[in-house]
């Protein structure tokens, strides 16, 4: 029988254990964004830049 190939967990803001990143589960809270020079800011402060929302996919 072959080996299986084992691939790494795919890196996600679900599996992110920060719990400033967490708080963005609250749906309110998700909605409660601004693009700010080409990044997304939340208003607890969580940002995100293209390149990381890049690297997610």
């Amino acid at each position: 029988m072959g080996e299986v190939e084992k691939h790494p967990p795919k890196r996600s803001v679900k599996n992110d254990h920060r719990p400033i990143v967490q708080q963005l589960s609250n749906l309110d809270l998700f909605k409660d964004f601004k693009v700010q020079a080409h990044t997304i800011v939340w208003s607890n402060g969580v940002d995100f830049a293209p390149e990381f929302i890049k690297s997610l996919i």
